[in-house]
């Protein structure tokens, strides 16, 4: 349950959902991508 709200304080952080895909993974597959690619 922790996790959970954990999960959806960062997402009120970051406003974006990504589904599975957690926002650290989301940044590292991003990293290297310019904006809007």
């Amino acid at each position: 349950m922790i996790a959970q709200l954990d999960s959806l304080q960062r997402l009120k952080e970051v406003g974006w959902y990504w589904g599975p895909l957690s926002w650290i993974d989301a940044e590292r597959l991003l990293k290297d991508k310019q904006d809007y690619s």
